[in-house]
Parts: C-alpha cells; structure tokens; sequence
C-alpha cells in the first residue's frame, strides 16, 4: 500500500498537528499558568517588600526621635531639683552667699510626699549685704543649672546696705 503525495501531505499536517496541539497542552498550557502565577506571587512580594521598606524606614525615624527624645529628658531632668538633694541646694545657695559676703534667710515651701510628680515651690530668699554683691548673687542663682523663675525682686536700703526680697518658682521632682 502506497500512500499518495496528497495523502502523505494531510497526515504528516495531521501528525504535526497533532504534536502542536499535545506540545500546547501537556507543555506550553502548563508552563504560562505558572508564568501567571510566578508574576502575581512576585508582584506580591514586592508590595510586601515595598512595605516593609516603608515600614522600617518608618522604625528608623523613630528611633532616631526617640534617642534625640532621651537626649532631651536628660538635659531637661537637669533642671528639677530632686527631693533627695534638698540639702545639696541649700548648701549651693548657702556657698554662694558666703561667696559674695551675703547674709540670707532661705524659706521653701515644704515638699509634698508624692514621689516621682514634679512640684512647683515657692522659694523665697531675705538677702542683706551690699548692692553689687546682691547683684552678682542673683546673676550667680540665674546661670545655676537648675530652673529658678524669679517672680519679685524687692530692693530696701537698710543701715548701710542693701536689703533684697526674692520670691522665685523652683521645680522639685
């Protein structure tokens, strides 16, 4: 049995056919589902990654603003005066008035026994001495590291020298 030209062309097309179509299925069908499946698992990632970079970025920030939120408490805790240096306060401003040959009555409100709240007391000094002296006292006071608002100053001349009400705010923690 001799097969034709015509014939041998058909079933050589159909044969051909036939392996496209098996290729089609059992190779190429399979292998662009799991190409559409890579690129949306990618696409995925990357979102996921983009917002984990933001997210770190975002960790970073604040961790930089919290160091600087650190750095700022100390300096800021710097000018409370504690509880448990009532009397190193004194003996600062007790130094400082015998430095410039000042007499002085210190009276501070009394500390409330709430431990780690921040009070406001009223200090109130009764200085006696010469004017500049007085002056560089106060000028002295106001560069000390803790924060003390002075609320009045009243200057009275007193036999020979020079009398100096003050009335100041101190922070106490």
């Amino acid at each position: 049995m001799t097969i034709s030209l015509k014939n041998k062309i058909y079933l050589t097309s159909g044969i051909m056919t036939l392996v496209v179509i098996g290729l089609w299925l059992i190779v190429i069908s399979p292998s662009i589902v799991k190409i559409k499946s890579y690129n949306a698992d990618i696409h995925d990632k990357r979102v996921t990654l983009e917002i984990l970079q933001k997210q770190k970025a975002q960790i970073d920030t604040l961790e930089r603003e919290y160091k600087k939120i650190q750095e700022d408490t100390k300096q800021i805790s710097q000018v409370f005066i504690f509880r448990e240096r009532t009397l190193d306060f004194i003996s600062l401003m007790e130094n400082i008035a015998s430095e410039y040959q000042i007499s002085q009555e210190i009276s501070l409100e009394e500390l409330g026994k709430s431990g780690g709240d921040i009070q406001k007391l009223t200090l109130q000094l009764n200085l006696k001495g010469d004017f500049i002296n007085l002056i560089k006292y106060i000028n002295k006071i106001e560069t000390l590291d803790y924060y003390i608002d002075i609320n009045s100053l009243n200057f009275f001349r007193q036999e020979g020298s020079v009398s100096l009400n003050v009335v100041s705010s101190t922070y106490w923690k």
